[in-house]
């Protein structure tokens, strides 16, 4: 469960076990986010999806050329801290 903020938008980017899934969602409650489902519900109401997330074929492409990518983690560091 990644906190972080893109583009000027926070978002939370959570992988989904059961769908075996990467999801990326708006996150507009003002608050981290610990848990959310494929569906985007969260203990704080329902996100919308980032519209223009690929879908999963495009990652395992993106991973399999690109392994060293990684995302901006502070919010994460900031939401350690906060617990």
């Amino acid at each position: 469960m990644i906190n972080t903020n893109v583009g000027g938008r926070n978002i939370v980017i959570a992988w989904d076990d059961e769908y075996e899934s990467l999801g990326i969602y708006y996150n507009d409650t003002g608050h981290p986010v610990s848990a959310v489902n494929f569906q985007g519900e969260t203990q704080r109401g329902k996100l919308d999806r980032v519209e223009n997330v690929k879908a999963a074929s495009y990652w395992c492409v993106w991973v399999n050329f690109f392994p060293e990518t990684d995302i901006n983690r502070a919010a994460q560091i900031v939401l350690a801290e906060a617990v």
